[in-house]
């Protein structure tokens, strides 16, 4: 181990203790009030691709794409900083890719969330891909992050989809989690202490390979579990991904699930299309909700920071998202409708409401089949979908 990162190890490891703080001692002053329900309860945000390269054509693409979030009426715009893109070589900031997203988002008066997913070889050499293997890298990071773009950034998602192997490198691994948790969670607080702190959004998954996915209940259960709860005092909101796959939002597994059904070329190799568990519907936020007040924590907010419906009828389906044959742009505009008026009816302890995507399908040179067309609100040209004149017309209700 070099030097450079032998000092950061000791410090961060201090500092992780409670022993040690490196910034004006805010975070230590925090009441309890700071760490529960902030945004006003089922706002509603999207997310969205924004261009960061500075050129006119970037200009364009962000003005256009935004016009179009602010004439649906969303609040909040959610978008990634790919820290591996972002900090190629210690402590070497590209800020221009990001100054220029979030000038482009605030100029439209957006709230900002930011996920911060994606470590650099540098900072996680083994297995590539997984949370930092010094929690101390990733707080000087979002510590630098933080103190530039003080009072614009509203919430700081840490990680994404944290429960699926693939995100954490094949290695999911709860106790690594809530170190790089911590870390976030003191080095946002201790330099802009009215920024929210998410914990990454868990997506839908079912239990099996442990290498592969734990279902975002078994990873929510264990994280509480681990060191007594400790990890409860480092997030302010849970974020959660719960899509619907095919299934209407008012539907509830175990509960009137179907038949199982599917024209052929579209079921799952298991059976069951889509409707054989809990991971396949929209209210499986639920049983997050429930763990967490198990576990004294629901006093927080649950924060949908990705939720939608995949509609690609009459369109090739993209490997693994067959079920969008199943969807259509119009089934798309409902369902998204009802969801929100679902929630808004059921469940008082939501906050933001961030569908997924505005934009992906219109992102120049994207491949026609990238999965994540199928979601978005916009078509390739750029034409509006259903879903974003219905979101436009559920925003302009009194």
């Amino acid at each position: 181990m070099s030097r450079r990162r032998l000092v950061i190890a000791l410090a961060v490891a201090l500092l992780l203790l409670g022993d040690l703080t490196p910034f004006p001692p805010i975070v230590r002053g925090l009441a309890a009030s700071t760490r529960v329900a902030q945004s006003p309860p089922s706002a509603l945000g999207v997310n969205a691709y924004l261009m960061g390269d500075g050129s006119p054509e970037a200009t364009a693409f962000n003005e256009a794409t935004l016009n179009r979030a602010d004439e649906a009426g969303f609040g909040w715009v959610r978008f990634q900083l790919a820290w591996r893109d972002f900090e190629r070589a210690p402590r070497a900031y590209d800020w221009a890719p990001l100054d220029a997203r979030i000038a482009a988002a605030t100029a439209h008066g957006q709230r900002i969330i930011l996920t911060v997913a994606k470590a650099p070889t540098w900072a996680a050499p083994f297995p590539p891909g997984a949370l930092p293997a010094i929690p101390g890298d990733l707080f000087l990071t979002l510590a630098a992050v933080a103190t530039r773009y003080r009072g614009q950034i509203g919430a700081y998602e840490i990680w994404n989809e944290e429960n699926l192997g693939g995100e954490d490198g094949g290695d999911i691994d709860v106790s690594a989690y809530y170190r790089t948790l911590k870390a976030s969670y003191k080095a946002i607080k201790a330099v802009d202490p009215t920024a929210l702190v998410l914990l990454g959004g868990l997506a839908p998954a079912t239990d099996g390979d442990p290498l592969a996915a734990f279902a975002a209940t078994t990873f929510l259960a264990r994280f509480y579990a681990f060191k007594g709860g400790d990890g409860a005092a480092y997030f302010d909101a849970l974020g959660a991904h719960p899509y619907g796959a095919a299934n209407p939002p008012e539907a509830h597994y175990p509960e009137a699930p179907g038949d199982g059904a599917c024209p052929a070329g579209v079921a799952p190799p298991a059976g069951g299309c889509y409707r054989d568990g809990p991971a396949y519907y929209f209210r499986q936020v639920e049983e997050l909700r429930a763990v967490m007040v198990a576990h004294g924590d629901g006093a927080k907010q649950v924060w949908l920071t990705e939720f939608g419906w995949d509609a690609c009828q009459g369109q090739p389906a993209p490997a693994g998202y067959a079920y969008c044959a199943l969807t259509s742009e119009q089934q798309q505009a409902d369902y998204t409708v009802r969801a929100i008026a679902y929630a808004r009816a059921h469940w008082p302890w939501v906050g933001v409401l961030v569908v997924w995507n505005l934009n992906y399908a219109a992102i120049p040179g994207s491949a026609p089949d990238d999965e994540k067309a199928g979601w978005s609100l916009l078509r390739a040209d750029g034409s509006p979908r259903p879903a974003l004149a219905a979101l436009a017309a559920l925003n302009a209700l009194p």
